[in-house]
Protein backbone atom coordinates (compact mmCIF):
# COMPACT_ATOMS: atom_id res chain seq x y z
CA UNK A 1 0.00 0.00 0.00
CA UNK A 2 1.43 3.86 -0.65
CA UNK A 3 2.48 5.75 2.29
CA UNK A 4 -0.09 8.17 2.89
CA UNK A 5 1.60 11.46 3.47
CA UNK A 6 -0.26 14.80 5.15
CA UNK A 7 -0.05 17.83 3.11
CA UNK A 8 -1.30 21.17 1.51
CA UNK A 9 -2.06 21.28 -1.99
CA UNK A 10 -2.79 24.00 -4.76
CA UNK A 11 -6.28 23.84 -6.89
CA UNK A 12 -6.42 26.09 -9.86
CA UNK A 13 -9.93 27.74 -10.65
CA UNK A 14 -9.27 29.54 -13.98
CA UNK A 15 -7.17 32.45 -13.06
CA UNK A 16 -7.42 31.86 -9.84
CA UNK A 17 -5.37 29.18 -7.74
CA UNK A 18 -6.62 28.42 -4.31
CA UNK A 19 -5.34 26.15 -1.37
CA UNK A 20 -6.97 23.12 -0.94
CA UNK A 21 -6.36 21.19 2.81
CA UNK A 22 -6.80 17.92 1.97
CA UNK A 23 -6.69 16.01 5.41
CA UNK A 24 -6.80 19.00 7.79
CA UNK A 25 -3.50 20.93 9.59
CA UNK A 26 -2.11 24.09 7.34
CA UNK A 27 -0.47 24.88 4.33
CA UNK A 28 3.24 24.58 6.54
CA UNK A 29 1.92 21.79 8.91
CA UNK A 30 2.59 18.32 8.00
CA UNK A 31 3.24 18.94 4.62
CA UNK A 32 5.78 17.81 2.16
CA UNK A 33 7.24 20.82 0.64
CA UNK A 34 7.58 21.14 -3.39
CA UNK A 35 11.97 22.12 -3.35
CA UNK A 36 14.35 21.31 -5.97
CA UNK A 37 17.47 20.91 -3.39
CA UNK A 38 17.82 19.97 0.25
CA UNK A 39 16.79 23.42 2.02
CA UNK A 40 17.83 21.76 5.69
CA UNK A 41 21.51 21.48 4.31
CA UNK A 42 23.41 24.33 5.17
CA UNK A 43 23.84 27.10 2.40
CA UNK A 44 27.98 26.26 2.01
CA UNK A 45 27.26 22.33 1.78
CA UNK A 46 24.16 22.45 -0.05
CA UNK A 47 25.95 24.11 -2.81
CA UNK A 48 29.07 22.07 -2.26
CA UNK A 49 26.99 18.76 -3.35
CA UNK A 50 24.27 20.92 -6.22
CA UNK A 51 25.10 18.13 -8.44
CA UNK A 52 23.95 15.83 -6.27
CA UNK A 53 21.46 16.96 -4.77
CA UNK A 54 19.10 18.45 -7.40
CA UNK A 55 16.83 15.27 -7.26
CA UNK A 56 16.37 15.55 -3.84
CA UNK A 57 13.06 16.30 -1.79
CA UNK A 58 12.49 17.64 1.89
CA UNK A 59 10.10 16.14 4.39
CA UNK A 60 8.93 18.48 7.16
CA UNK A 61 9.16 18.28 10.92
CA UNK A 62 5.33 17.69 11.22
CA UNK A 63 5.80 15.10 8.70
CA UNK A 64 8.50 12.56 10.43
CA UNK A 65 7.23 13.81 13.55
CA UNK A 66 10.58 13.67 14.74
CA UNK A 67 12.62 16.51 16.28
CA UNK A 68 14.27 17.43 13.00
CA UNK A 69 14.25 16.93 9.41
CA UNK A 70 16.02 14.15 7.46
CA UNK A 71 16.62 14.42 3.79
CA UNK A 72 16.09 12.24 1.63
CA UNK A 73 18.40 11.66 -1.98
CA UNK A 74 16.16 9.31 -3.77
CA UNK A 75 12.68 11.00 -3.80
CA UNK A 76 10.80 13.21 -5.93
CA UNK A 77 7.39 14.66 -5.17
CA UNK A 78 4.92 14.91 -8.60
CA UNK A 79 2.65 17.89 -8.72
CA UNK A 80 -0.69 17.32 -10.13
CA UNK A 81 -2.03 19.00 -12.94
CA UNK A 82 -5.52 20.20 -13.48
CA UNK A 83 -5.29 21.62 -16.87
CA UNK A 84 -2.93 18.82 -19.38
CA UNK A 85 -0.77 19.44 -21.48
CA UNK A 86 -1.08 19.21 -25.37
CA UNK A 87 1.09 16.19 -25.91
CA UNK A 88 2.95 17.27 -28.92
CA UNK A 89 6.79 17.40 -27.96
CA UNK A 90 6.84 21.65 -27.03
CA UNK A 91 7.21 22.62 -23.49
CA UNK A 92 3.42 23.62 -22.50
CA UNK A 93 3.74 26.92 -20.28
CA UNK A 94 2.89 24.73 -17.04
CA UNK A 95 5.97 22.61 -17.67
CA UNK A 96 8.18 25.50 -16.51
CA UNK A 97 6.86 25.34 -13.24
CA UNK A 98 7.82 21.54 -12.77
CA UNK A 99 11.12 20.95 -11.21
CA UNK A 100 13.48 19.96 -13.81
CA UNK A 101 15.38 16.85 -12.78
CA UNK A 102 19.16 16.76 -13.64
CA UNK A 103 20.32 12.87 -15.01
CA UNK A 104 24.09 12.42 -13.95
CA UNK A 105 24.37 9.03 -12.93
CA UNK A 106 26.81 7.85 -15.93
CA UNK A 107 27.23 3.85 -16.63
CA UNK A 108 29.59 5.35 -19.67
CA UNK A 109 30.03 8.84 -19.37
CA UNK A 110 30.08 11.25 -22.66
CA UNK A 111 33.57 11.28 -24.43
CA UNK A 112 32.57 14.59 -25.73
CA UNK A 113 31.71 18.11 -24.79
CA UNK A 114 29.48 17.87 -21.30
CA UNK A 115 26.29 18.86 -23.29
CA UNK A 116 26.66 15.32 -25.08
CA UNK A 117 23.68 13.44 -24.05
CA UNK A 118 23.09 16.31 -20.93
CA UNK A 119 19.55 14.90 -20.46
CA UNK A 120 16.53 16.41 -18.10
CA UNK A 121 13.16 14.98 -16.94
CA UNK A 122 10.07 16.70 -15.03
CA UNK A 123 6.67 14.67 -14.43
CA UNK A 124 3.13 15.28 -13.54
CA UNK A 125 -0.17 13.71 -12.37
CA UNK A 126 -3.85 13.98 -12.77
CA UNK A 127 -6.72 11.37 -11.87
CA UNK A 128 -6.09 9.62 -15.04
CA UNK A 129 -2.66 10.07 -16.16
CA UNK A 130 1.25 10.27 -15.49
CA UNK A 131 3.11 12.91 -17.93
CA UNK A 132 6.57 13.05 -18.35
CA UNK A 133 8.59 15.99 -20.53
CA UNK A 134 12.06 14.56 -21.41
CA UNK A 135 14.84 17.04 -23.03
CA UNK A 136 18.16 15.41 -23.70
CA UNK A 137 20.99 17.84 -25.42
CA UNK A 138 22.75 15.59 -28.13
CA UNK A 139 24.98 16.74 -30.80
CA UNK A 140 24.27 14.04 -33.48
CA UNK A 141 21.26 12.89 -33.82
CA UNK A 142 21.26 8.41 -34.64
CA UNK A 143 17.71 7.05 -34.54
CA UNK A 144 18.24 3.97 -36.94
CA UNK A 145 19.84 0.66 -35.60
CA UNK A 146 18.91 -3.13 -35.54
CA UNK A 147 19.09 -3.22 -31.68
CA UNK A 148 16.49 -0.41 -30.10
CA UNK A 149 18.39 0.48 -27.44
CA UNK A 150 21.70 1.56 -29.68
CA UNK A 151 19.17 3.93 -30.82
CA UNK A 152 19.07 7.22 -29.38
CA UNK A 153 16.40 6.79 -26.94
CA UNK A 154 15.20 7.49 -23.22
CA UNK A 155 13.74 4.68 -21.31
CA UNK A 156 11.68 4.80 -18.20
CA UNK A 157 11.14 2.99 -15.65
CA UNK A 158 8.07 2.02 -13.53
CA UNK A 159 7.71 -0.23 -10.12
CA UNK A 160 4.47 0.89 -9.22
CA UNK A 161 4.15 -0.84 -5.63
CA UNK A 162 7.84 0.44 -5.15
CA UNK A 163 8.89 -2.71 -3.15
CA UNK A 164 12.35 -2.25 -5.05
CA UNK A 165 12.34 -6.42 -5.28
CA UNK A 166 15.73 -6.20 -2.81
CA UNK A 167 16.33 -9.90 -3.04
CA UNK A 168 18.09 -8.70 -6.40
CA UNK A 169 16.65 -11.43 -8.50
CA UNK A 170 15.62 -8.63 -11.43
CA UNK A 171 11.61 -7.78 -11.99
CA UNK A 172 9.01 -9.11 -9.39
CA UNK A 173 6.48 -9.80 -11.78
CA UNK A 174 4.07 -8.10 -11.21
CA UNK A 175 4.29 -4.26 -12.46
CA UNK A 176 8.15 -3.64 -13.23
CA UNK A 177 8.81 -2.45 -16.17
CA UNK A 178 10.64 -0.54 -18.42
CA UNK A 179 9.91 1.32 -21.64
CA UNK A 180 11.44 2.93 -24.30
CA UNK A 181 10.84 6.18 -26.79
CA UNK A 182 13.34 6.53 -29.59
CA UNK A 183 13.82 9.59 -31.24
CA UNK A 184 11.91 8.89 -34.27
CA UNK A 185 9.29 6.76 -32.95
CA UNK A 186 5.96 7.56 -33.98
CA UNK A 187 3.70 5.51 -32.95
CA UNK A 188 2.53 3.42 -29.72
CA UNK A 189 3.45 -0.09 -31.46
CA UNK A 190 6.77 1.34 -31.51
CA UNK A 191 7.51 1.89 -27.78
CA UNK A 192 9.27 -1.26 -26.50
CA UNK A 193 8.55 -2.83 -23.36
CA UNK A 194 10.78 -5.45 -21.19
CA UNK A 195 10.28 -7.37 -18.24
CA UNK A 196 13.84 -8.15 -17.76
CA UNK A 197 13.38 -12.59 -16.06
CA UNK A 198 9.71 -12.14 -15.77
CA UNK A 199 6.84 -12.67 -18.26
CA UNK A 200 4.38 -9.89 -19.65
CA UNK A 201 1.91 -9.08 -16.72
CA UNK A 202 -0.28 -7.78 -19.39
CA UNK A 203 1.15 -3.79 -19.71
CA UNK A 204 -1.57 -2.41 -22.31
CA UNK A 205 -0.08 0.61 -24.65
CA UNK A 206 -3.60 1.59 -25.81
CA UNK A 207 -4.37 5.39 -25.02
CA UNK A 208 -0.94 6.11 -24.29
CA UNK A 209 0.24 9.31 -26.42
CA UNK A 210 3.72 10.26 -27.08
CA UNK A 211 5.43 13.16 -29.03
CA UNK A 212 9.35 12.98 -29.28
CA UNK A 213 10.77 15.85 -31.82
CA UNK A 214 13.96 17.38 -33.06
CA UNK A 215 15.41 20.93 -31.48
CA UNK A 216 18.07 22.58 -32.34
CA UNK A 217 19.70 21.64 -29.19
CA UNK A 218 18.90 17.85 -29.70
CA UNK A 219 15.53 16.54 -29.15
CA UNK A 220 12.61 16.22 -26.97
CA UNK A 221 9.93 13.84 -25.95
CA UNK A 222 6.14 14.17 -24.60
CA UNK A 223 4.57 11.14 -22.43
CA UNK A 224 1.07 11.03 -21.00
CA UNK A 225 0.79 7.73 -19.73
CA UNK A 226 -3.06 6.06 -17.95
CA UNK A 227 -2.32 5.24 -14.79
CA UNK A 228 -4.16 1.90 -15.79
CA UNK A 229 -1.38 0.72 -18.12
CA UNK A 230 1.26 0.94 -15.25
CA UNK A 231 -1.03 0.21 -12.56
CA UNK A 232 -0.74 3.31 -10.36
CA UNK A 233 -3.53 4.47 -8.15
CA UNK A 234 -4.33 8.45 -8.83
CA UNK A 235 -3.98 9.40 -4.91
CA UNK A 236 -1.69 11.67 -3.10
CA UNK A 237 0.44 10.18 -1.22
CA UNK A 238 1.25 7.08 -3.38
CA UNK A 239 4.80 6.14 -3.97
CA UNK A 240 6.32 4.08 -6.60
CA UNK A 241 9.83 3.32 -8.03
CA UNK A 242 10.93 5.08 -11.27
CA UNK A 243 13.96 5.80 -13.45
CA UNK A 244 15.16 7.71 -16.70
CA UNK A 245 17.72 6.24 -19.03
CA UNK A 246 19.13 8.65 -22.03
CA UNK A 247 21.03 6.51 -24.94
CA UNK A 248 23.30 7.79 -27.24
CA UNK A 249 24.84 6.84 -30.48
CA UNK A 250 26.93 8.83 -32.39
CA UNK A 251 28.43 6.50 -35.05
CA UNK A 252 27.30 2.81 -35.47
CA UNK A 253 26.47 1.94 -31.76
CA UNK A 254 25.67 2.98 -28.19
CA UNK A 255 28.23 4.96 -27.04
CA UNK A 256 26.85 6.75 -23.71
CA UNK A 257 24.65 5.69 -21.08
CA UNK A 258 23.05 8.03 -18.87
CA UNK A 259 20.78 7.77 -15.87
CA UNK A 260 18.65 9.33 -13.46
CA UNK A 261 19.52 7.48 -9.73
CA UNK A 262 22.41 5.43 -10.69
CA UNK A 263 25.19 4.41 -13.45
CA UNK A 264 25.38 0.45 -13.57
CA UNK A 265 22.89 -2.59 -13.95
CA UNK A 266 19.58 -0.47 -13.47
CA UNK A 267 17.82 -2.13 -16.43
CA UNK A 268 17.69 -5.36 -14.61
CA UNK A 269 17.65 -3.96 -11.04
CA UNK A 270 14.71 -2.12 -9.56
CA UNK A 271 16.57 -2.02 -6.25
CA UNK A 272 18.94 0.66 -7.77
CA UNK A 273 15.61 3.07 -8.82
CA UNK A 274 14.38 5.77 -7.06
CA UNK A 275 10.76 7.08 -5.72
CA UNK A 276 8.42 9.55 -7.01
CA UNK A 277 5.56 10.03 -4.71
CA UNK A 278 2.33 11.57 -6.21
CA UNK A 279 1.56 15.09 -4.34
CA UNK A 280 -1.68 17.20 -4.11
CA UNK A 281 0.20 20.66 -4.73
CA UNK A 282 -1.20 21.83 -8.26
CA UNK A 283 0.89 23.29 -10.92
CA UNK A 284 -0.35 25.77 -13.11
CA UNK A 285 0.67 28.24 -15.97
CA UNK A 286 0.59 31.25 -13.38
CA UNK A 287 3.53 30.94 -10.21
CA UNK A 288 1.99 30.90 -6.99
CA UNK A 289 3.80 32.79 -4.79
CA UNK A 290 2.75 32.05 -1.36
CA UNK A 291 2.33 34.22 1.89
CA UNK A 292 4.90 33.99 4.14
CA UNK A 293 4.39 32.73 7.84
CA UNK A 294 7.85 34.36 8.56
CA UNK A 295 9.16 37.83 8.24
CA UNK A 296 13.08 37.41 6.38
CA UNK A 297 16.01 38.79 7.36
CA UNK A 298 17.89 40.16 4.60
CA UNK A 299 21.08 38.83 4.62
CA UNK A 300 22.02 36.69 1.85
CA UNK A 301 21.71 33.43 3.77
CA UNK A 302 18.73 30.70 3.53
CA UNK A 303 17.37 30.77 6.86
CA UNK A 304 14.44 28.76 8.45
CA UNK A 305 12.17 30.49 7.13
CA UNK A 306 12.56 30.27 3.42
CA UNK A 307 13.11 25.86 3.99
CA UNK A 308 9.32 26.29 3.79
CA UNK A 309 9.14 27.58 0.92
CA UNK A 310 9.12 25.94 -2.89
CA UNK A 311 12.45 26.13 -5.05
CA UNK A 312 11.84 26.80 -8.70
CA UNK A 313 14.15 26.53 -11.46
CA UNK A 314 15.67 28.92 -14.23
CA UNK A 315 14.20 26.78 -17.25
CA UNK A 316 16.21 28.37 -20.68
CA UNK A 317 18.60 30.36 -22.03
CA UNK A 318 17.90 33.44 -23.89
CA UNK A 319 18.78 33.64 -27.48
CA UNK A 320 19.57 36.72 -29.12
CA UNK A 321 18.75 36.94 -33.20
CA UNK A 322 21.18 39.91 -33.50
CA UNK A 323 24.36 37.31 -32.55
CA UNK A 324 23.97 34.35 -34.25
CA UNK A 325 26.63 32.31 -31.90
CA UNK A 326 24.11 33.18 -28.99
CA UNK A 327 21.87 30.14 -30.62
CA UNK A 328 24.33 28.07 -28.97
CA UNK A 329 25.62 29.35 -26.04
CA UNK A 330 26.81 26.19 -24.42
CA UNK A 331 30.24 26.28 -25.25
CA UNK A 332 30.18 29.63 -23.04
CA UNK A 333 29.62 28.10 -20.08
CA UNK A 334 32.22 24.81 -18.09
CA UNK A 335 28.80 22.52 -16.67
CA UNK A 336 25.21 22.46 -16.89
CA UNK A 337 25.41 23.99 -13.35
CA UNK A 338 27.04 27.04 -14.21
CA UNK A 339 24.88 30.15 -14.90
CA UNK A 340 22.22 27.85 -13.60
CA UNK A 341 20.13 29.38 -10.67
CA UNK A 342 16.94 28.45 -8.41
CA UNK A 343 14.80 30.99 -6.50
CA UNK A 344 12.30 31.00 -3.95
CA UNK A 345 9.37 34.22 -3.76
CA UNK A 346 6.90 35.43 -0.93
CA UNK A 347 4.73 37.85 0.27
CA UNK A 348 3.45 39.60 3.18
CA UNK A 349 0.70 42.45 3.97
CA UNK A 350 3.63 44.84 3.06
CA UNK A 351 6.68 43.26 0.39
CA UNK A 352 7.44 41.02 -2.08
CA UNK A 353 10.60 38.65 -0.74
CA UNK A 354 12.77 36.56 -3.06
CA UNK A 355 15.52 34.25 -2.42
CA UNK A 356 18.05 33.68 -5.28
CA UNK A 357 20.70 31.30 -5.65
CA UNK A 358 23.49 32.00 -8.70
CA UNK A 359 25.77 28.76 -9.36
CA UNK A 360 29.09 30.86 -11.31
CA UNK A 361 32.42 29.35 -11.20
CA UNK A 362 33.58 32.86 -12.60
CA UNK A 363 32.39 35.99 -11.02
CA UNK A 364 33.08 38.96 -12.87
CA UNK A 365 31.97 42.19 -11.92
CA UNK A 366 34.59 44.39 -13.97
CA UNK A 367 32.68 45.59 -17.08
CA UNK A 368 31.65 48.90 -18.52
CA UNK A 369 28.02 47.74 -19.35
CA UNK A 370 25.82 46.76 -16.20
CA UNK A 371 24.19 43.82 -17.95
CA UNK A 372 27.23 42.52 -18.86
CA UNK A 373 27.89 41.74 -15.26
CA UNK A 374 27.71 39.02 -13.31
CA UNK A 375 24.43 39.36 -11.53
CA UNK A 376 20.45 38.73 -11.81
CA UNK A 377 17.36 40.90 -13.00
CA UNK A 378 13.83 41.09 -11.90
CA UNK A 379 11.28 42.01 -14.55
CA UNK A 380 7.90 43.04 -12.55
CA UNK A 381 4.56 44.03 -14.11
CA UNK A 382 2.18 45.33 -11.24
CA UNK A 383 -0.92 45.23 -13.37
CA UNK A 384 -0.44 42.60 -15.00
CA UNK A 385 -1.34 44.76 -18.47
CA UNK A 386 1.60 42.45 -20.29
CA UNK A 387 2.37 45.09 -23.12
CA UNK A 388 4.16 44.92 -26.34
CA UNK A 389 6.38 47.60 -24.96
CA UNK A 390 6.77 49.31 -20.91
CA UNK A 391 3.41 51.32 -20.27
CA UNK A 392 5.37 54.01 -18.36
CA UNK A 393 3.27 52.99 -15.09
CA UNK A 394 4.34 50.17 -13.65
CA UNK A 395 6.72 48.07 -15.49
CA UNK A 396 10.61 47.87 -14.30
CA UNK A 397 13.41 46.26 -14.82
CA UNK A 398 15.77 45.97 -11.75
CA UNK A 399 19.02 44.69 -11.79
CA UNK A 400 21.23 43.64 -8.85
CA UNK A 401 24.72 42.45 -9.42
CA UNK A 402 27.11 40.56 -7.64
CA UNK A 403 29.26 43.56 -6.55
CA UNK A 404 26.06 45.83 -5.69
CA UNK A 405 26.15 46.61 -1.36
CA UNK A 406 23.77 49.81 -1.55
CA UNK A 407 20.35 50.77 -3.31
CA UNK A 408 22.49 53.35 -5.00
CA UNK A 409 24.02 50.27 -6.96
CA UNK A 410 20.61 48.93 -8.09
CA UNK A 411 20.19 49.90 -11.70
CA UNK A 412 16.61 50.30 -13.01
CA UNK A 413 15.39 49.74 -16.59
CA UNK A 414 12.04 51.22 -18.06
CA UNK A 415 12.65 49.12 -21.82
CA UNK A 416 11.05 52.13 -24.41
CA UNK A 417 8.89 53.74 -21.83
CA UNK A 418 8.84 56.82 -19.55
CA UNK A 419 11.12 56.94 -16.12
CA UNK A 420 7.88 56.21 -13.66
CA UNK A 421 10.42 56.64 -10.43
CA UNK A 422 10.46 53.31 -9.03
CA UNK A 423 11.93 54.14 -5.71
CA UNK A 424 14.76 51.88 -5.65
CA UNK A 425 15.56 53.51 -2.54
CA UNK A 426 13.04 51.48 -0.57
CA UNK A 427 14.29 48.45 -1.31
CA UNK A 428 16.40 46.23 1.07
CA UNK A 429 19.03 43.33 -0.51
CA UNK A 430 21.79 41.77 0.20
CA UNK A 431 24.52 39.63 -1.47
CA UNK A 432 25.50 36.28 -0.26
CA UNK A 433 29.22 34.97 -1.20
CA UNK A 434 29.51 30.67 -1.09
CA UNK A 435 31.74 28.99 -2.90
CA UNK A 436 30.21 27.66 -6.07
CA UNK A 437 28.53 31.35 -6.94
CA UNK A 438 26.40 33.08 -4.35
CA UNK A 439 23.08 34.48 -3.26
CA UNK A 440 20.82 37.29 -3.44
CA UNK A 441 17.80 38.20 -0.47
CA UNK A 442 15.26 40.80 -1.66
CA UNK A 443 12.48 42.58 -0.22
CA UNK A 444 10.54 45.20 -1.92
CA UNK A 445 7.12 47.08 -0.90
CA UNK A 446 4.40 45.67 -3.26
CA UNK A 447 2.79 49.19 -3.37
CA UNK A 448 6.14 50.70 -5.12
CA UNK A 449 5.51 47.76 -7.37
CA UNK A 450 1.71 48.69 -7.93
CA UNK A 451 0.91 45.32 -7.08
CA UNK A 452 -2.16 45.04 -5.06
CA UNK A 453 -1.92 43.50 -1.70
CA UNK A 454 -5.16 40.66 -1.88
CA UNK A 455 -5.12 36.83 -2.35
CA UNK A 456 -5.25 35.88 -6.72
CA UNK A 457 -3.33 39.06 -7.68
CA UNK A 458 -1.88 38.27 -10.90
CA UNK A 459 1.65 40.09 -11.92
CA UNK A 460 3.78 39.65 -14.53
CA UNK A 461 7.02 38.31 -13.38
CA UNK A 462 10.74 37.37 -15.37
CA UNK A 463 14.53 36.51 -13.81
CA UNK A 464 17.30 36.91 -15.52
CA UNK A 465 20.75 35.94 -14.93
CA UNK A 466 23.66 37.27 -17.12
CA UNK A 467 26.78 35.46 -16.78
CA UNK A 468 30.47 36.94 -17.85
CA UNK A 469 33.51 34.62 -17.59
CA UNK A 470 35.84 37.04 -19.23
CA UNK A 471 35.60 39.61 -21.00
CA UNK A 472 32.02 40.23 -21.96
CA UNK A 473 28.53 38.62 -21.53
CA UNK A 474 28.38 35.14 -22.19
CA UNK A 475 25.08 34.14 -22.10
CA UNK A 476 21.77 34.48 -20.28
CA UNK A 477 19.45 32.00 -18.12
CA UNK A 478 15.92 32.56 -17.67
CA UNK A 479 12.86 31.12 -15.71
CA UNK A 480 10.17 31.89 -18.36
CA UNK A 481 11.23 33.42 -21.89
CA UNK A 482 14.02 32.26 -24.47
CA UNK A 483 13.65 35.44 -25.95
CA UNK A 484 16.35 37.97 -25.54
CA UNK A 485 13.56 40.95 -25.26
CA UNK A 486 12.40 40.77 -21.64
CA UNK A 487 14.09 44.23 -21.21
CA UNK A 488 11.83 45.84 -23.55
CA UNK A 489 8.70 43.29 -24.36
CA UNK A 490 6.99 43.19 -21.25
CA UNK A 491 4.36 40.25 -22.97
CA UNK A 492 7.67 38.13 -22.92
CA UNK A 493 7.33 37.78 -19.31
CA UNK A 494 5.56 34.90 -17.13
CA UNK A 495 2.71 35.44 -14.31
CA UNK A 496 2.40 35.13 -10.35
CA UNK A 497 -0.21 34.88 -8.64
CA UNK A 498 -0.39 36.13 -5.05
CA UNK A 499 -1.53 33.27 -2.93
CA UNK A 500 -2.60 32.74 0.57
CA UNK A 501 -3.37 35.19 3.67
CA UNK A 502 -1.14 37.76 4.66
CA UNK A 503 -3.62 38.23 7.67
CA UNK A 504 -1.95 35.04 9.01
CA UNK A 505 1.67 36.31 9.02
Amino acid sequence: MPRRVRHAGWIADGYHLEKELREGGDLREGNRLLTAVWPYHTQKNRRATMRQIFIVFAISFFLLGGASATPVDDLVEVPKVLIPPVIDGQMDDVWKNVTEIHMEGWETAPSDDWYDLYSTWRMMWDEENIYLFYRCQDEYIEGEHTNPWERDSFEFYFDADNSKNQDGTGYDGVDDIQLRVAVWYETVDEIDAWFNNTADWGFIRDDIEFKAIETDLGWQAEVKMPMYNVQLGPEPGWEFGFEVQSNDNDSDHRETIGHWMHGGDTHASPQLWGTCVLSNLVVAEQLPVLAVDFTPVIDGVLDAGWQKMPVYTSNSFAYDVSAAEWWDPRPYINYWSDHYFTFQIGWDAEKLYIFLDKFDDAIVDEHANAWEQDGVELFVDGDHSQGAAYDGANDVQIRFNHWYATTDDITLGYGTGADWGFPKGNVEFAVGQADSGFTIEIAMPLSDLAIPIKQGVLFGFEIQSNDNDGSARDAERKWWSENNHSWDTPNLWGTCMLQGSPAAV
